[in-house]
């Protein structure tokens, strides 16, 4: 759970633009990682990381996007988004299931 004394000082000391700047910077962050967990795996490109030490990297930028997303929404919409989550994955969950029909 989120330390809510560093929480709020985050919130009391950035703006709303720099939280949402931060947001898009960790997000994109998580996608460079998730990309070199691929290269790693897949090792048709290769790169000097390890696939743990990759997998390591997309497990810091997760944590880095959870931050940022506890700085920018509120306990409401937290539980918001979990429940849009829940009914997201039932459908990727259906999708997949039609697939194999």
């Amino acid at each position: 759970m989120v330390n809510k004394e560093y929480l709020k000082y985050i919130k009391e000391n950035l703006s709303t633009n720099d939280a949402y700047c931060q947001l898009a910077e960790e997000a994109a962050e998580l996608a460079h990682a998730a990309l070199k967990v691929l290269r790693a795996v897949n090792n048709t490109n290769p790169t000097p990381n390890t696939i743990i030490e990759s997998i390591d990297a997309l497990h810091e930028e997760a944590a880095d996007v959870f931050n940022a997303l506890y700085v920018v929404l509120d306990d409401y919409e937290f539980i918001k988004v979990r429940d849009i989550a829940k009914r997201k994955m039932k459908r990727w969950k259906e999708r997949l299931k039609s697939k194999d029909v």
